[in-house]
């Protein structure tokens, strides 16, 4: 049984400041044969100049108290890319699902976030504490793209830009 703490839980955007790997993290996929981008189901992350995601950290607490953030698209602007969950395909990539009845997959940070603000060099966990990796990046007519996992890759480090704290579960 999970408790759900809004005072812990926040809307941001992340930037990755990763040497190589500096842009937003969204859900854009750069094809081969157009200069525009798509929003996709995957996890990506990008240097295109495509529209801004955000994303909501649930902050939940099990019995014991231990607590993680359920992290979901916030993008109510968009039907299709709002209140999706972060969850994991059969490959560790990170895909873009319809939310469970139970809260989970549960990811953790490096640090406390405590209020509104950007917060620099943060690192990003999975469940199995390992870090967010960029995975296969690609090149479309001067800008790149990559799926996000925790398995191969370097490790990233992100600034969280909190634009909303203490916020209702989605």
């Amino acid at each position: 049984m999970y408790s759900y703490n809004n005072k812990k839980s926040f809307i941001a955007e992340l930037h990755s400041t990763t040497a190589d790997y500096e842009g937003r993290v969204g859900s854009i996929i750069l094809s081969n044969d157009r200069t525009n981008p798509t929003f996709g189901s995957w996890l990506t992350l990008s240097d295109h100049n495509a529209q801004r995601q955000a994303f909501w950290f649930g902050y939940f607490q099990d019995a014991f108290g231990n607590g993680a953030f359920e992290i979901r698209t916030y993008f109510p602007d968009s039907k299709s890319l709002h209140n999706k969950r972060l969850d994991w395909n059969t490959n560790r990539y990170i895909g873009l699902y319809e939310p469970a009845s139970a809260p989970g997959p549960f990811f953790s940070l490096d640090r406390e976030i405590n209020g509104a603000g950007k917060f620099d060099g943060v690192v990003v966990l999975s469940e199995n504490k390992r870090s967010i990796k960029p995975y296969a990046k690609e090149e479309r007519f001067g800008n790149w793209f990559a799926y996000l996992k925790d398995e191969q890759g370097p490790d990233l480090r992100f600034t969280l830009d909190v634009q909303r704290f203490d916020v209702p579960r989605m």
